[in-house]
């Protein structure tokens, strides 16, 4: 690598595919497919660890991501499918994880494109930034899929920040969110 154009990643995130209704992440996902049918990336990326255990026992957001975007691409990416995720901050850091160590992608090398809830926009740009830098690119689709008024999403994000920037909290954080799907 190093050399012409970057590749591109193009980064479906997890978050809200089970707490949401089921049309708004059908038409959440479809607005993704759309926009990868006609930049076709070269990499796309499904985000998402363990589902919440009434909706969907046993499976990854990454997995009911692929298996519902994978029949609607026009074109063959290469795949990845992130399954440890708990978190924003878990999407972007094991985003580049893998497409870093485990797929050889030099940061200088991709341009990173994460397709999320418009809720999720102002976490991913300043978790993002400093770990892909000018490469990173956020989008969203038209509709919310998460309620942005409540307060739970403002201390969301301010949780997310101050867990970017501490591992105690990043720590504590994935294990209440650990606890909270193992109940669920």
């Amino acid at each position: 690598m190093g050399e012409g154009k970057p590749i591109h990643a193009f980064v479906f995130t997890g978050y809200g595919a089970f707490q949401t209704p089921e049309l708004a992440m059908a038409v959440h996902l479809d607005e993704g497919v759309s926009v990868c049918n006609m930049e076709q990336p070269e990499v796309i990326v499904a985000t998402g660890g363990c589902s919440r255990m009434k909706t969907m026992p046993g499976r990854s957001e990454a997995q009911s991501i692929l298996e519902y975007i994978g029949p609607r691409l026009t074109y063959q990416p290469i795949i990845v499918s992130e399954e440890n995720s708990l978190t924003t901050l878990d999407n972007v850091r094991n985003t580049d994880t893998q497409l870093r160590k485990v797929h050889g992608y030099d940061p200088k090398d991709i341009l990173v494109t994460f397709w999320c809830d418009p809720t999720r926009k102002p976490s991913i740009n300043l978790i993002g930034k400093p770990i892909f830098g000018n490469a990173l690119r956020v989008r969203t689709g038209s509709v919310k899929v998460v309620d942005d008024s409540s307060m739970m999403n403002l201390i969301a994000r301010v949780v997310t920040w101050a867990a970017s920037k501490s591992s105690f909290i990043d720590n504590h954080f994935r294990a209440r969110r650990h606890k909270h799907f193992a109940e669920s």
